[in-house]
């Protein structure tokens, strides 16, 4: 079974592939939806010197903090 979910892909199939495949590829699923919410850098203490840093104007806003 762990066959199954192993894959390898190049960067060109991976663009191919998410511009024909409704389904986010694994690793935006779970890393995408984490880096645009604020509380994501205040839990691990995320800093513009790390790779997973989003711009602040780039992060999802909740109410009326627009």
């Amino acid at each position: 079974m762990a066959n199954v979910l192993a894959s390898t892909k190049t960067r060109e199939y991976a663009k191919y592939a998410s511009s024909i495949d409704i389904h986010s590829d694994n690793k935006l699923r779970v890393n995408h939806v984490a880096v645009i919410c604020d509380k994501f850098y205040t839990a691990f203490g995320i800093t513009e010197k790390d790779g997973m840093w989003v711009a602040p104007k780039d992060r999802v806003k909740y109410g009326n903090s627009r």
